[in-house]
């Protein structure tokens, strides 16, 4: 049971036939003749087989010159006389280019005349409007014409779709997706990339097709080859063009006979594997449109049968439900009789070219769902019957659902390595849906750390990739690459609902989600999901996602189970480390079927703000050209780039330290799918190159130099011997192994060169033995949890000093330190209370073994531990216990302000009695800065347990980025 119900499930009901009644199974049209309309009119009137509509001769459209409505209106009136009722008639306008040497206002001129000329002539039967540039009109007078005659239309209050030639609409992007409601396919143009990126860019409609050079094909032949290339495409209307009344007669026969057999119950399959298929023992497959009703119980496919390659056998028809299903063959092309086909997974034997399979499942005692699912306990039902109703309830509310609009919200925060306490972002849309899966965001306002900022500026985000400042939540296809389980009923909300888990099975090679499905009991709407993601690509590892969805009441009365919540906490890489970023997207103020969606759009469209439009590549700006359009931003920026500048004191030295640079990320470096990250300011340098492969993987190399010295304080017993003091330089080179086995662990394994040299300071006794100067050997494994937004980890390493030896005073040499060992852990959560305010804390342990002066712990505002508001190098601890408690606020809408207080117990190194506690305070501080930039700082204050004598008790960090 199990296995059929995982195997039912699997079956995608990804049918854009929902959205689009007889989707998949188009109508034929008859494609009238200028010279012959009248004789093609008198021929199919006496012919078998329906027509579904009619296309009417084309009719030139010229600037300047009046089109001849003649031939249109007698052919309108004869064929109202001859097939009366008829409905579905279709204006052509092949469009013309200007006249030479017209003005622009000339043109504009003549295209205001030809819409109204047209507009004020339709009028019904008249359906909709067919356009055909000719090849020489430029693409901005094309779009003219277009936004032209659909806002004419609009006013005078006549919903007449719009039709375009694929390439044409191609050529226009984004800036006829609220005109056209249709696209042209010729078929003896090179039509599939237009149709491909149409669908890329998310604003495919659906398809006229025109077939040409059918030489000795019949109507028949034509309307199945057709139906077979569009089965991705949304294909509803085909028509020869020109045809004759015998082909189009034919073509109307076909069309009555497939759709006679795959009835409106049926619904096609897109996707690219069903589980219902026809194909070689080798896999191979025929061309072929798979159709499935609602509870599974009848498949049909319509396949052309080429002639397997020699050694690949019989055709076979695969089921991969793990049930028995019927099978008959019928012909396509013949009247209706059907031949039995061998069951399950055995040879198919068909002579024919063209089959028409109809596959039914076999009853046994256990299926229940068709009889019984009515009056089945809620416990009782099976899986892939829980996911059948749900899916027929989605399919029925997105059949009525056209568009919506919504009010919509992004907050993210996020604390890259090394860049202080974060970033928080909020970001505010209107967000546009259409089922035709076009989908716009419009950014009404942005807000970085909680100050807003002009709508035309954009903020630098050092080590955060542009296209991942906003990412759409995750869309999840329920296909035959997943394996599925009933796990249960939880309350939610107060309801009963399912619980059904999914999760890849073992031979999916692309990335994939796992999670769960809250589906309510009693209504079978999906109420909450849940999706894992381990493996992602760019700098994103791994994702959670929690989806909440409501019933939302449109103007209208209508209800719709919309999503209004997803929270979504993604595993980042940068520079080689991880970090936690955490969104949260909230919908609300919905308007379903709203009367003004298409004018709300194109007025986004027309405006100054920011949009984003969904493609198939993901979320992706939308730009305007030197003509004021939106076009798409193909491809998504990979890459950061600032100047730094700004200075550094940490009581090294009694001045502070300028710093001035480059900071830069990139996400694609040298088009090799790892990412460079490169910091560069002064005296500090920092590099990382990291890279994921297809599994859990990820490796990389780090380079750090810097020429800022620690300088290294002797302190005995809590009093500073400052003729023991040293200047330490550490420079380092290593290789970095990252797994990931899931979301929420990892492990890193790394190997380091490090290099150490001491120089005495000016206080340094003349006869003190400096350390041995020379290269370390540091290998490390690091191990890092994250769940619920608590991040955990620890780290254990090992360090040989190569040719070390004694150092110290003559008569107090120390042997010791060779090799040591140092290991710590952390714990730490932060909590956000709306998108601006967040307070937090953390907690760490840090130990070693065989540690000495020079590599037990001492403070650091770049490497660990990091005690807040204690200056580096001030004194040296054998273990360190922290607690930091932070808090995080906007003031005056001006500057973000995070503060920290952190405790600290210590044990002095050198001694196993003297313990003593650090106090400190940090804020840390940004603001929008001039020429775009961010400015950053970090000022600490040791307030208390620093050594009597130790001056510099405060520490400053600031920096500025400009974005290059």
């Amino acid at each position: 049971m199990k296995k059929r119900a995982a195997a039912v499930l699997a079956l995608a009901w990804l049918t854009a036939g929902w959205l689009a009644g007889q989707e998949g199974r188009p109508d034929a049209f008859a494609a009238l003749t200028a010279s012959g309309a009248a004789s093609e009119l008198r021929a199919l009137a006496s012919t078998a087989g329906s027509v579904g509509g009619f296309l009417l001769p084309p009719l030139r459209a010229g600037l300047g010159d009046r089109p001849d409505w003649t031939l249109n209106l007698e052919t309108l009136a004869l064929l109202q006389e001859l097939f009366p009722g008829a409905d579905r008639v279709w204006l052509r306008l092949e469009i013309q280019p200007a006249a030479p040497g017209a003005t622009a206002k000339e043109t504009e001129e003549q295209v205001r005349l030809l819409t109204e000329d047209v507009a004020g002539r339709i009028a019904p039967p008249l359906a909709g409007i067919v356009l055909e540039p000719a090849a020489d009109v430029p693409a901005d007078l094309l779009k003219l014409i277009t936004t032209s005659l659909s806002l004419a239309l609009m006013a005078g209050g006549k919903a007449v779709p719009l039709a375009l030639t694929c390439q044409a609409a191609d050529q226009l992007g984004l800036a006829m997706a609220a005109h056209i409601d249709r696209i042209v396919v010729e078929t003896d143009t090179d039509w599939l990339p237009s149709l491909r990126h149409l669908a890329d860019l998310r604003i495919l409609r659906p398809t006229l097709w025109l077939v040409r050079g059918g030489g000795d094909r019949s109507g028949g032949e034509a309307y199945i080859e057709t139906m077979l290339a569009a089965v991705k495409y949304r294909a509803d209307m085909i028509a020869l063009d020109p045809g004759s009344p015998e082909k189009t007669a034919e073509l109307a026969a076909a069309a009555d006979r497939i759709q006679a057999r795959i009835g409106g119950g049926l619904s096609i399959l897109v996707d690219d594997v069903p589980l219902f298929r026809l194909e070689d023992k080798a896999g191979a497959r025929p061309a072929q449109a798979v159709f499935i009703d609602e509870a599974f119980d009848t498949v049909m496919v319509l396949a052309r049968l080429d002639a397997p390659k020699p050694g690949a056998g019989p055709w076979r028809f695969v089921s991969g439900t793990g049930e028995s299903y019927e099978a008959v063959g019928i012909d396509p092309l013949a009247a209706p009789t059907v031949k039995p086909v061998p069951q399950g997974t055995a040879n198919v034997v068909w002579e024919r070219p063209y089959l028409l399979l109809q596959a039914t499942k076999m009853r046994t005692t256990d299926l229940r769902f068709r009889n019984t699912v009515d009056v089945s306990a809620r416990a009782s039902l099976s899986v892939s019957e829980v996911i059948a109703r749900w899916q027929r309830v989605d399919a029925q509310l997105k059949r009525r659902l056209r568009h919506y609009t919504a009010a919509a919200q992004m907050d993210m925060h996020f604390a890259p390595p090394g860049l202080g306490s974060g970033f928080d972002v909020a970001l505010q849309f209107r967000f546009f849906w259409k089922n035709d899966g076009s989908q716009y965001w419009e950014q009404t306002a942005q807000y970085l750390n909680g100050i807003k900022l002009p709508q035309t500026q954009m903020f630098p985000l050092p080590q955060l990739e542009p296209d991942k400042v906003v990412v759409r939540p995750l869309e999840m296809r329920l296909v035959d690459r997943y394996a599925y389980a009933l796990d249960g009923m939880e309350k939610v909300d107060g309801r009963e609902c399912y619980v059904v888990s999914f999760r890849p099975k073992p031979d999916a090679k692309e990335l994939l989600y796992s999670g769960r499905i809250w589906i309510d009991a009693d209504t079978f709407r999906r109420v909450r999901m849940q999706l894992i993601q381990d493996r992602s690509s760019g700098s994103v590892i791994g994702q959670t996602e929690m989806q909440i969805y409501e019933v939302v009441t449109g103007r209208d009365g209508g209800q719709w189970d919309l999503l209004v919540r997803t929270d979504v906490r993604q595993k980042m890489l940068a520079a080689g480390r991880e970090f936690l970023l955490e969104r949260r997207y909230e919908f609300k103020d919905f308007t379903c079927n709203g009367a003004d969606y298409a004018d709300a759009l194109q007025a986004a469209f027309r405006g100054e703000r920011p949009m984003l439009a969904e493609t198939a590549g993901g979320l992706r700006e939308l730009v305007k050209d030197k003509s004021g359009e939106r076009q798409v931003k193909e491809k998504a920026g990979t890459s950061v780039w600032s100047l730094i500048t700004g200075l550094i004191y940490t009581g090294t030295f009694k001045f502070p330290i300028p710093m001035l640079g480059i900071s830069a990320i990139d996400g694609d470096f040298l088009k090799s799918g790892g990412q460079l990250s490169t910091f560069w300011a002064g005296p500090i340098f920092a590099l990382n190159y990291s890279k994921k492969n297809k599994s859990a993987l990820t490796w990389g190399a780090d380079l750090f130099l810097s020429a800022l010295p620690r300088q290294d304080r002797a302190y005995r017993d809590g009093a500073r011997a400052e003729n023991e003091e040293v200047y330490l330089f550490s420079e380092g080179l290593g290789g970095r192994l990252r797994w990931q086995p899931n979301v929420w662990f990892s492990a890193t394994f790394t190997e380091y060169l490090i290099y150490e040299f001491y120089l005495p300071t000016k206080s340094t006794a003349d006869d003190f033995v400096m350390p041995k100067s020379g290269f370390t050997l540091n290998p490390n494994l690091g191990l890092a949890f994250t769940s619920g937004g608590y991040e955990a980890s620890f780290e254990v390493g090992r360090y040989d000093r190569l040719g070390w030896h004694a150092w110290g005073l003559p008569d107090d040499l120390e042997e010791g330190g060779r090799s040591f060992t140092r290991a710590f852990g952390k714990l730490g959560k932060q909590f956000y209370l709306g998108s601006f305010f967040r307070a937090g804390a953390d907690i760490g342990y840090y130990t070693g073994y065989g540690l000495d002066r020079f590599s037990c712990y001492q403070p650091s505002m770049f490497s660990t531990p990091k005690l807040r508001g204690i200056p580096s190098g001030t004194v040296s601890m054998d273990w360190v216990a922290s607690l930091s408690l932070n808090v995080g606020f906007t003031a005056f809408d001006l500057i973000r302000i995070d503060a920290y207080y952190s405790f600290s117990r210590c044990r002095e190194n050198g001694s196993l009695e003297r313990e003593f506690g650090l106090h400190g305070l940090e804020f840390d501080f940004g603001t929008i800065g001039p020429w775009k930039s961010y400015i950053q700082g970090i000022v600490s204050v040791a307030v208390h347990g620093l050594p009597a004598d130790y001056k510099s008790r405060v520490s400053v960090y600031l920096l500025m980025f400009i974005p290059l």
